[in-house]
């Protein structure tokens, strides 16, 4: 069994120390049986949608949240439809017409430009109302005439107004302070009955003309130098002198 050149003590130790070697081995082999046969089989874990759920430390379980019950909900009920749903009038149903005022003014186009007829009116609505010698009282013909122009006017209701007034200063026309006066107050009696009327007192335009622009230098002809004239400003071109 051992080369001859070991001794016989030599043999005798190295048998012992194999011997003990062997002992060693089969201790440790039983050790390790013995352990792995006392371990309990690992489990799957068979919820894997609840690995992150809370654990109960004090009781060593998973806290697991109730499941929410809903409530019962009733149930909607319908509300009645009425059969017969009025709609909105359609082509085929007839439409109430209302009864309209219509107020006829004066026509103009896209532009805003009077047609020929009211610009044929607008010049010719020129008036004179005539006062008694050194007065300036309105007198009920005249008073009517001023009222048939305020009807116009009201038609007209952009439009401005010019009211001047005249005196008698024959035979010099010289337009004293008293003629100047006196044209004045004719000026603001035929003022005040316009604008009591309702006119707009902004549209008016009022000039004292006194002695200065008379109808005629004639002795007989002279009352008509007593006057005031009225018309439509844009309307009415005159000359140098005022006529």
């Amino acid at each position: 069994m051992f080369p001859k050149k070991y001794t016989q003590k030599g043999k005798i130790i190295i048998g012992i120390y194999l011997i003990s070697l062997l002992t060693i081995v089969i201790i440790s082999s039983s050790y390790i049986f013995g352990y792995v046969a006392d371990q309990p089989e690992p489990v799957a874990h068979t919820n894997l949608d609840n690995v992150d759920e809370p654990i109960d430390l004090a009781n060593g379980v998973e806290k697991t949240e109730p499941e929410d019950v809903p409530e019962d909900v009733p149930e909607k009920i319908p509300e009645d439809v009425p059969e017969d749903i009025p709609t909105q009038n359609t082509i085929d149903d007839p439409i109430e017409e209302q009864d309209t005022e219509v107020t006829e003014g004066p026509e103009r186009d896209g532009n805003g430009t009077y047609s020929i007829e009211d610009l044929k009116i607008l010049k010719e609505a020129h008036i004179n109302i005539y006062f008694d010698f050194q007065s300036f009282a309105v007198s009920d013909e005249a008073k009517a005439s001023l009222e048939s122009f305020i009807d116009v006017v009201k038609a007209y209701p952009d439009e401005s107004i010019v009211i001047e007034g005249h005196a008698d200063g024959y035979p010099n026309f010289m337009n004293t302070a008293m003629e100047v006066e006196l044209s004045s107050n004719r000026v603001k009696a035929v003022y005040t009955i316009m604008t009591a009327n309702g006119l707009d007192q902004s549209k008016f335009v009022t000039i004292n003309a006194g002695s200065s622009n008379p109808i005629s230098v004639k002795k007989e002809e002279r009352q008509k130098n007593d006057y005031v004239e009225i018309y439509f400003r844009d309307y009415v071109i005159k000359n140098i002198n005022g006529k």
